[in-house]
């Protein structure tokens, strides 16, 4: 059953057990479910927003699911994953420092379990720090954000970026008497490009150079415009 403080998770239709295993050699890592606290809850969703601020705005889904084709952390994993491993990145080391108990994978990365970066540092591939991590990695009991996307994917979207604003205005005489009324409808669009060119639009929130663009951000544009009746409204 369901813990009452969390959530529980399965990567089958039917586990094989409904124990959660401890470590990579209790036999229910592999066949049964995964519990997760309300305090890895709370943690998780604090490293997405961690997350985002590091590598958003992204340019569409696939940039917030996939990893960056990049040399550094961000090209290890998505946000998500980098979110549920959160131990792993910003110069952490899994099993130690604050928090680490609310380590959702940390079961699975005490010293013989987790590949260290020394010992892939000398192998022939283009990037060996995505080589780094658990040799359990993927495992039935090592929560993945696959097996977020399970729960939570049918409900994902793209934000909208296109907002309608109405607004309302009014004139009146000495005595306080409303002469006339009006009432009118823009649709705006917010655009990838900054408001001051000297950034790119794929340039994330940090890197900015423009104290314009830290300040404004990004340019809006008047997609449509109209007055309205009574109404309307």
């Amino acid at each position: 059953s369901a813990p009452k403080d969390g959530v529980l998770l399965s990567r089958f239709s039917l586990p094989a057990s409904a124990k959660e295993g401890q470590d990579a050699g209790d036999p229910n890592s592999w066949l049964g479910i995964r519990s997760l606290r309300k305090d890895q809850i709370d943690r998780l969703a604090r490293e997405c927003v961690r997350q985002v601020k590091e590598r958003g705005p992204f340019l569409n889904m696939s940039d917030f699911i996939n990893r960056r084709l990049s040399n550094d952390e961000m090209g290890v994993c998505g946000a998500l994953q980098a979110a549920i491993d959160w131990d792993e990145f910003l110069g952490r080391s899994p099993g130690t420092g604050p928090g680490t108990g609310a380590s959702i994978n940390a079961r699975y990365k005490s010293a013989e379990d987790y590949i260290q970066q020394n010992q892939v540092s000398d192998w022939t591939v283009p990037f060996p720090e995505a080589a780094k991590g658990s040799r359990y990695t993927g495992i039935p009991g090592y929560v993945t954000q696959a097996d977020l996307l399970k729960r939570a994917g049918n409900m994902m979207t793209p934000r909208d970026d296109t907002f309608s604003i109405r607004s309302y205005g009014e004139a009146k005489d000495g005595q306080g008497r409303v002469l006339a009324r009006a009432w009118c409808e823009a649709v705006v669009q917010r655009i990838p490009a900054y408001l001051d060119s000297a950034d790119e639009p794929e340039t994330v929130t940090k890197n900015l150079r423009s104290v314009i663009n830290k300040k404004f951000g990004r340019k809006f544009r008047i997609v449509s415009f109209r007055w309205l009746t009574k109404s309307e409204v």
